[in-house]
C-alpha cells in the first residue's frame, strides 16, 4: 500500500526526534513532494517548514531560508494576517536569521510578531513579554543598548506582573538585562541584576538546579571585573556544589570547577583551602590516568605552587621535580611542557634564594630557548637575566658583568635605550664594576640608569630609590660623603612614602 501525506510526515518526525537527520530529510521531502500531487497548499507549507527545520537542526540555514521564505508566502496569501501558522512562520524565519546573524532582517519580524501578539492577545500578556524579550536580545545584538534597555525593561515588567519575581521566565529576563549591563561594563548594575536573577531562580527551580549555572558564572565574572573577588567565594562553592550534584564528582567540568575554586582561594591568599583542592583534583587524575601520565604534570605544579606560596620548599621541590621528570619521559628534549616544567622548577629555586641550585637549570633553558627563539628574543633574555641575578647575588660579580652587558644589548635592541629594563642592566654593571673597585667607569652608569628610572617610572619609583642608594655608596667610597648622604636621605624618602601607601 502506498505512503499518504501523513505516513510521511509521521516517518519524518520520528526520524528527526531520533536524530536521523538524513532518514528525516528523505521522508519530508516525500511529503512536500506528495503535497504539491494533491494541491493542498497548507500542507505544501507544513512540509516546507517540516523540511525547512530538517535542516535548520543541522545548520544548513542557507538550504533552510527559501523553504520557510516559501512558506510563509502561502500562509500569508491564504491565511488572516493573525493566523496562528503565520506566526509560526515569522517566529522560524525569525530564529534562522538571528542564527544568520542577519539581525536587522530579524529585527524586523520579531516588531511584527510583537505587534501580532498585542493585537491579538492584549499588551500585558506573557507572550508579548517574550517576543519583546527576542527583540531586545536582537537589539542588543545589533549594539542599540539604549532601546534594547527600554525593550528589556518592558519585557520584565509584564512577566513581573504576571508571574511575580519568583518565577523562571523572570529570572531569564533579569538575567538578560544583566548582561546587556555586563556587555556594557556597567559592573555594578549588572551585579544586583545577577543577584536578584539568582534569587529568582533559586525560589522558583531551586539552588541546585543547572539553570542557574549561568548566572553564577557571569556574576562571579562582574565581582571579578569590579576588584570585589573575595565576594564571589559563595558563588564557586554553589558552581561546584550543582555540578558535582549533576555530573558526579570525576566529570571534566567539575574537575574545571574546583581548579577553578582552587585558582580563587590562591589568589585571596587562602593557601590552605588552595591545597585540599589542588589534592583533591591530583588524586583524581591519577586514579584515574596513572601517577606517570603528563597530564597530571598540570595539577602536580599548581600544588607545588601552593606549597611555595607556604614557604613548604621541600615539598614545593619534589613535587617541582616530579613533574619534571614525568615530562621528560613523556615528551622530546625541547617540548614546550618539558621547557615550562624546566622553568617552574628554576623559578622556585630562584625566588628561594637558591641560586646554585637555580642556576644549571637556567642554562639548559637559554640554550633550548636560543635554539627555538634565537638568543636575542624575549624568552632567552629572561634566561640571561636570571642567571646574571643568580651569579651576582653568589658574589660572582666577575662573572656577572659579562651576563648584563649582555643583556643590555638585548634590552636596547628590543624595547629601546630608555626602556626601565635598561636601567637594571645598568645598574647591575655599575654594581659590579663599584664591586670590582672601578669607580670611574662605574658612575656614569649609575647616573644613567638613575635618570632613565626617573623618567620611565617617576621620581618616588622604588627603582629610583635602589639607584640612589648604589649611587650613594660609590660616592662614599670616593669620599664624597655630602652627596652621598643626600642621595641616601632621598632613597629613605621614597621608601617611607611607599611604606606609607601600602
Amino acid at each position: 500500500m502506498s505512503k499518504t501525506w501523513d505516513d510521511y510526515v509521521q516517518a519524518g518526525a520520528h526520524a528527526f526526534e531520533a536524530g536521523n537527520f538524513s532518514e528525516a530529510e528523505n521522508f519530508m521531502h516525500a511529503a512536500l513532494m506528495e503535497a504539491e500531487t494533491l494541491g493542498s497548499e497548507l500542507k505544501t507549507a507544513l512540509s516546507l517548514d517540516n523540511l525547512a527545520e530538517v535542516f535548520f537542526e543541522q545548520g544548513k540555514y542557507d538550504q533552510a531560508e527559501p523553504l520557510y521564505l516559501r512558506s510563509l508566502t502561502i500562509r500569508q496569501r491564504m491565511l488572516e494576517p493573525d493566523h496562528e501558522d503565520i506566526v509560526a512562520s515569522l517566529n522560524n524565519l525569525s530564529a534562522l536569521y538571528f542564527f544568520q546573524e542577519k539581525h536587522e532582517d530579524a529585527e524586523a519580524l520579531c516588531r511584527q510578531l510583537t505587534s501580532i501578539y498585542e493585537n491579538v492577545l492584549g499588551p500585558e500578556h506573557p507572550e508579548v513579554a517574550t517576543s519583546l524579550n527576542n527583540l531586545a536580545l536582537l537589539l542588543k545584538a545589533q549594539r542599540k543598548y539604549g532601546e534594547a534597555e527600554q525593550v528589556f525593561k518592558r519585557s520584565l515588567l509584564i512577566m513581573d506582573n504576571a508571574f511575580g519575581r519568583n518565577h523562571p521566565d523572570v529570572g531569564l529576563n533579569l538575567n538578560h538585562l544583566a548582561d546587556l549591563y555586563h556587555e556594557q561594563h556597567k559592573y555594578a548594575d549588572a551585579e544586583l541584576l545577577y543577584e536578584q536573577a539568582l534569587a529568582s531562580l533559586e525560589s522558583s527551580l531551586g539552588a541546585e538546579n543547572p539553570e542557574l549555572s549561568t548566572t553564577l558564572n557571569s556574576l562571579i565574572d562582574v565581582l571579578k571585573a569590579q576588584g570585589k573577588e573575595h565576594a564571589a567565594a559563595p558563588f564557586y562553592q554553589q558552581l561546584l556544589s550543582i555540578k558535582e550534584i549533576h555530573l558526579g564528582p570525576t566529570h571534566p567540568d567539575v574537575m574545571t570547577s574546583i581548579d577553578s575554586m582552587a585558582a580563587f582561594h590562591y589568589q585571596q591568599g587562602k593557601y590552605e583551602d588552595a591545597e585540599k583542592l589542588y589534592k583533591r583534583i591530583l588524586t583524581i587524575k591519577e586514579r584515574s590516568l596513572g601517577k606517570q601520565n603528563p597530564l597530571v604534570v598540570g595539577s602536580i605544579s599548581n600544588l607545588a605552587m601552593v606549597y611555595q606560596a607556604q614557604h613548604k620548599f621541600a615539598q614545593s621541590e619534589a613535587l617541582y621535580k616530579e613533574a619534571l621528570a614525568i615530562c621528560e619521559k613523556s615528551f622530546p628534549p625541547e617540548h614546550a611542557e618539558v621547557l615550562n616544567a624546566l622553568q617552574n622548577i628554576a623559578t622556585m629555586y630562584q625566588k628561594n634564594g637558591r641560586y646554585a641550585k637555580a642556576e644549571p637549570f637556567w642554562h639548559r633553558l637559554k640554550s633550548m630557548r636560543d635554539k627555538q627563539c634565537g638568543a636575542n628574543s624575549p624568552e632567552s633574555a629572561l634566561c640571561l637575566y636570571n642567571l646574571a641575578v643568580a651569579s651576582f647575588q653568589q658574589g660572582r660579580y666577575k662573572e656577572s658583568e659579562p651576563l648584563w652587558r649582555q643583556l643590555l644589548k638585548t634590552k636596547q635592541e628590543l624595547l629601546g635605550p630608555d626602556h626601565p629594563d635598561v636601567a637594571t642592566c645598568l645598574h647591575h654593571i655599575a654594581e659590579t664594576l663599584r664591586f670590582d673597585k672601578q669607580y670611574d667607569s662605574a658612575e656614569p652608569l649609575y647616573q644613567k640608569s638613575l635618570a632613565i628610572r626617573q623618567k620611565s617610572l617617576g621620581p618616588n619609583h622604588p627603582e629610583v630609590a635602589s639607584s640612589l642608594e648604589g649611587y650613594a655608596n660609590l660616592l662614599q667610597l670616593t669620599y664624597r660623603e655630602a652627596e652621598a648622604e643626600h642621595m641616601k636621605n632621598c632613597a629613605m624618602s621614597i621608601k617611607k612614602t611607599k611604606a606609607k601607601a601600602s
